[in-house]
Order: C-alpha cells, then structure tokens, then sequence
C-alpha cells in the first residue's frame, strides 16, 4: 500500500504534466549531530536515504517537496494563529510562486528541476468557502485579507523552517539527532481523517482500512468530510466487523441524557470509576477515594487508608525504600538524602545492622523469594532494581515491551543494548512472494514458524474455503477463522452461501486521496 506521502508526490507529478508545467523539486537540507557524524561512516548515502522517509518520522517536513504553479499545498505545522488568517496544520491553498536561494546554481533537465537549496518563500493563495447569494450554494474564493506588499487576496509569504528529527526516534532517549531545513507544506492530494476534520472536500476516495491504535470513529470523520455519497468512492476492501460493534457507550449515554431517558448512574459509575488493588493485608479492589494521594500516585505496593490505620496500629510507620517493608521507628535507620531535601528510610535487614530477612519481592516478577533465589549483588538494592535469579536471565523487548529469556531471541538480538534489542516475534521476516519483509502480525501462525524466504504474508498466503471451494486470501476471513487449518471441514469465507457479496478490508490512518 502507498503512503500518503508518496501519494501526495505522485499525484503532484501527474498535476504538473497535465497542466504542461516543469515540475521543480525542494530537497530539503539535513544537518547531522556530532553523534551521527561518529556513527555513520557512508554519510552522503544515508542523507540519499533520509531523503526518502516518511514526513512523521522527520518532523512533519518533506525531504523532496514537489512545487509548480496552482499545485495544491496544505501546511504541515500550525503558521500563522491569527484569528483573521487562521493559518492552522491541515489548511489548504494554492501555490502561486517562489523566490530561489541567492546561492541556487540548479537547472532543469528533462523538464524537471532539483533546487540544491529550499527557496527563500514560497507565495501560497488560502482560499475559504463563502455562500454565493445568486447560485444559493457556497462556492471557493480565496480569503478576503490582503498582506501588506501583496497586490492580491489571501496570498501568504512561508518561509523554511528548521525542525530536530532524530534516526533512534524509537528510543527511550534518542541520541542521534538531524537538523532539517525545508518549506512546511505538503501537496494536498492525500490527508489523515484526523488532519481532515472541520474541512469540507469537493470528493475523494476514502480507504476504510483501520490499523492498530486508530478508532473506527476515524472513519465516520473522514466520510462526513463530503456533502452527498455521490462524491465518494470507496479505494479499497473493508473489514464490515469493524463498524458492526454498536454505537460507542460515551455518545450513547449523553444523547440518553438529552432526549431525558432514565440512566443508573450508579452502574456507570461502578464500570469506570478509577480503582486500583490494595497490596495491604486486604488485598482487595478499592475506589480512589479509599486511598491517600500518595499512595494512590503509588504504582508499586499501594496500600489503602484501613490497611494504614491498620499498621499504624501495629506500630509499623515507616516503609523501607529497598524491600517495601513495613517496620517501626526501631527498627529502620537514616540513609542517604534524596534530592537534597527527602530522606530514604531504610530498615535494620537492608542496611546491614540486623539479620536478613527471608523473603523480598523481586522488582521485575513482583513475586516475594528468598534471598536464596536472589544474586548476591542485588538482595540488597531498591525494588526497581531488585532483580531474582529467574529475571536477571531476562531481557526486554525494545518492540513489545516484554522480557524473555535467550530463547526468544536470535542470537546477534540477544547480544544488543537495551533499546535496540527485539524478541523472534517483533523480527520482520522477509516474504518468500513479495520480498517484504513484515512482522509477525502479516503472517498466520503456520507461516510464521516457516524459514525465512519460505514463510508467505497474509497477502499472498492462500487457504481453500470449504464452502465454496475456492482459494482466498485473509481478507476473506475473519481472523479466527484464518487460523484454522487449510482444508479444515470448518473453514468458511466470509461471503453468504449462494451469492456474490464484495468483502471491503481496514487499515492505518483512514486516508482521503
């Protein structure tokens, strides 16, 4: 599937040809940091690759922005907040010209243009949708503000700008930055539903394919965009479980509530009042409003205010910041000062000044152990950093987030840093039919366990209905049914016995082109 930032350049191309113009290209301007420059030894071929990145992952910035005459551009960044211009990320306009670089030395060649340097403005035209009193509809006509110096209406001067990307942008703590210099704007052929909202477009094609994170509200945003069905087509096979779960609770309640209908308010409430488990002796589901602030802002071992009351009349008191155990004021000792004002407590066993205890609980598992079960090296340190013998042989996935042991990683994977380590499951693995290589999820469970260049993508991998005998693809299927076995008795497409129905399929950010 295209992206839609390779959409909105094809489309561009496709523009200036049919308009007969040269198309001219702004290749934006990367400025690697010192620990790029000591990383990256073939530097000219990865700027080359940079150039080719999606604009999210650069800071919304394009690294080849296409420019002709009445190409239309929508800015990529919030401009210009100006009640009267509202140049907000997402509004569209019009190109109308630009001014080159002092320095540019570029000329064109085969009708094209590649500029060595971003254009020092480049004049856009912002138009708004106003009611035509003789035709009765609203009609496009560019805005009715005129900038001083410009002899036309709604004509605006943007300018580059200079934004911070980062290559380990999916680090904990990125390192590797680049200073990129480009114009924020973007060829208006192809937008997010989220970037599309409170628009309105003449048509478009909608692609109803809804990926991980993304509502199916997104959809509902993106077909009210256009004011009859007539001006929408839909690009591409839709999955209808999606839009067939009901109508969302929130919504539905408040409509309830405006048309006056009787609501037990006290079940809502039940259903998603924040709670949270007491790890004190009562070890039960509690409101928030059982807990103190402090303990409730505790992620680790939250104890309710019963519980409290209940070791304060033990005279336990005070909470070792090492084993999370509760001791009294004899048994803990005045450790080191934490941000120059807090003191950590720590009990007699942790500091040494009295016998061990038995059991702690380990930092990664949560479960309680002997010491025994514990390196020696680590009995003694806070619970974050509390690790048994079982956990200290784990790793975290970078992808996932969870943590495994050496067999569930390759073994250059096992051998890397914190932050760029991934489990066997978070791997790509090439595709033997279209030379891709994908993540787990775009392969079925028999695939998956299949060799490299042996294993099929869910796009070409092909399993045999058994109603009506034909070999289908996943889309096809709903995911349970995917998964059984081809040639299974109970293995049933999604079309209706005796009919010809078409299975629409979903995906990422709902996109109108």
């Amino acid at each position: 599937m295209t992206s839609k930032c390779e959409v909105n350049k094809i489309r561009a191309q496709v523009f200036a040809a049919e308009t007969q113009q040269a198309l001219t290209w702004s290749i934006a301007k990367d400025k690697p940091g010192n620990k790029v420059l000591a990383e990256k030894l073939n530097l000219e071929q990865e700027k080359e690759a940079w150039l080719t990145r999606h604009d999210r992952d650069c800071a919304d910035l394009y690294g080849t922005l296409p420019l002709a005459d009445g190409l239309p551009v929508m800015l990529t960044e919030h401009y210009d907040r100006n009640p009267e211009k509202a140049l907000l990320k997402g509004r569209i306009g019009y190109m109308k010209s630009w001014i080159l670089d002092d320095r540019e030395d570029s000329e064109y060649q085969n009708n094209v243009r590649y500029l060595r340097y971003p254009p020092k403005t480049v004049l856009v035209q912002f138009t708004e949708w106003v009611l035509d009193e003789d035709e009765d509809r609203k009609v496009e006509r560019p805005c009715s503000w005129v900038l001083d110096g410009m002899s036309e209406a709604g004509v605006y001067p943007i300018r580059p700008w200079n934004r911070d990307w980062f290559l380990d942008q999916r680090r904990q703590r990125p390192q590797l930055g680049v200073k990129r210099r480009q114009l924020p704007l973007a060829p208006a052929y192809a937008i997010t539903a989220h970037g599309s909202q409170g628009q309105t477009l003449l048509a478009a094609f909608l692609d109803l394919q809804i990926g991980r994170g993304v509502s199916a509200i997104a959809s509902y945003v993106a077909m009210t965009r256009i004011k009859t069905r007539h001006d929408l087509l839909i690009f591409r096979n839709f999955d209808r479980a999606v839009f067939m779960q009901g109508e969302p609770e929130g919504p539905s309640l408040l409509l309830r509530k405006l048309r006056g209908e009787k609501i037990d308010w006290k079940a809502v409430e039940e259903k998603h009042a924040p709670k949270r488990r007491c790890k004190g002796p009562c070890l039960s589901v509690k409101m928030k409003e059982d807990f103190s602030q402090k303990e409730w802002e505790n992620k680790e071992d939250p104890h309710c205010k019963v519980c409290l009351q209940r070791l304060k009349e033990q005279g336990k008191t005070v909470r070792c910041v090492k084993c999370r155990a509760w001791c009294g004021e004899e048994e803990r000792t005045e450790g080191m000062v934490r941000h120059c004002h807090l003191s950590r407590l720590v009990c007699g066993a942790c500091s040494g000044r009295s016998g061990p205890r038995n059991f702690r609980k380990c930092g990664q598992c949560g479960k309680e152990k002997p010491e025994t079960d514990f390196p020696a090296s680590r009995w003694r340190k806070e619970l974050q950093k509390r690790s048994c013998n079982e956990c200290a042989n784990a790793r975290e996935c970078s992808s996932c987030g969870r943590r495994d042991d050496r067999t569930k990683y390759h073994a250059e994977e096992w051998e890397k840093p914190d932050g760029q380590r991934r489990c066997k499951d978070c791997v790509p693995k090439r595709c033997s039919c279209c030379k891709k290589a994908k993540r787990r999820e775009f392969y079925s469970r028999a695939q998956w366990v299949l060799a490299e260049g042996q294993a099929q993508c869910s796009d070409y991998d092909r399993k045999r209905c058994a109603a009506c005998n034909v070999l289908k693809g996943s889309k096809h299927f709903i995911l349970a049914m995917w998964e059984k076995d081809d040639g299974s008795p109970e293995l049933h497409c999604l079309e209706p016995r005796g009919s010809i129905n078409l299975i629409l399929k979903v995906d990422g950010a709902s996109t109108l082109k």
